[in-house]
């Protein structure tokens, strides 16, 4: 008989996390039909004494938000007064969940909290207007699959309670007495304990300190009168480029004179790059040098 292989599973701290829940009966049967009210959701961390009862914003199941504006059938993203309390990503709402005419079960891929607005994965089948109130609901338990994998469900917890990098053990239980005749199948309580690590998401840098060189001269007619608003404009000749820890991507930076036809325009030092003056027909190719301040026309 071959040996048991148990792992724990490992999640990055502060995020929001899908997790794997099994409902099966006393013998061992897989149970579905299993919705968000037949379940009540407990957890404990390592070194505490008691399971704490997980209660989000509003009751399990239950954080809403409410529809801005008014969407047509057929439309792939919808915008929410506050997406704050959604997942960033991969998550599942319910539109207008007590009115039949127009309710809708529709999953997300993407969450633009700055804006409110949610990228749906696929089409809406029914208009949606932001008068009357639709209020959005948040799915926070799902059921994977009867046919294909029967008892297997969904769990879905915030950042704010998975926020410690330690064990943390989750339980899901009948969350009432059952009735004489349930309509859902008794299930025996699942736990589940897996480690909250340190953020895999990659480490934020700041911007590179690039040295770079201010060009600068002055625009005159032949009557020694200032040009006034006259482009200058430099390119990146060879790409790409870069610069110890930088990239040097190609694209024009440029610059206009001033009233006294006097302009200024700062480039990365030791790049190639193309200077167009097109007001005095003056183009040309220059390796800029090493030194923060030079006479663009000094140049050879």
């Amino acid at each position: 008989m071959a040996d048991q292989v148990f792992s724990t599973i490992q999640i990055p701290v502060n995020q929001w996390r899908w997790l794997p829940v099994t409902c099966v009966d006393s013998t061992g049967s897989a149970v579905t039909g299993v919705t968000a009210t037949n379940v009540e959701v407990s957890f404990i961390r390592s070194g505490e004494l008691s399971v704490t009862k997980y209660v989000d914003t509003g009751g399990f199941d239950s954080t809403k938000s409410n529809i801005v504006g008014n969407f047509a059938t057929g439309v792939t993203t919808i915008k929410l007064l506050d997406s704050s309390s959604f997942p960033p990503e991969n998550g599942k709402i319910v539109i207008n969940p007590l009115v039949p005419a127009s309710i809708e079960t529709l999953e997300y891929s993407y969450n633009n909290v700055s804006t409110g607005e949610l990228l749906l994965t696929s089409p809406t089948d029914n208009p949606h207007n932001a008068l009357p109130i639709e209020p959005v609901e948040r799915v926070d338990w799902v059921e994977v699959n009867a046919t294909v994998a029967p008892g297997s469900y969904l769990l879905l917890l915030p950042p704010t309670i998975l926020n410690k990098e330690d064990i943390f053990t989750y339980i899901v239980t009948n969350g009432s007495p059952p009735p004489v005749l349930p309509a859902v199948p008794l299930f025996e309580p699942y736990s589940n304990t897996i480690d909250i690590v340190g953020s895999t998401d990659p480490v934020t840098y700041s911007t590179p300190s690039v040295a770079t060189c201010k060009l600068y001269g002055f625009l005159v007619d032949v009557g020694g009168n200032a040009i006034q608003n006259s482009s200058i404009s430099v390119r990146l000749l060879a790409t790409p480029s870069a610069i110890s820890a930088a990239a040097i991507v190609d694209k024009v930076v440029s610059t206009k004179t001033d009233a006294n036809g006097y302009f200024e325009i700062s480039v990365a030092q030791s790049v190639t790059v193309d200077v167009v003056i097109p007001a005095v027909g003056y183009r040309r190719t220059i390796v800029v040098p090493k030194t923060t301040l030079v006479k663009l026309f000094e140049l050879a």
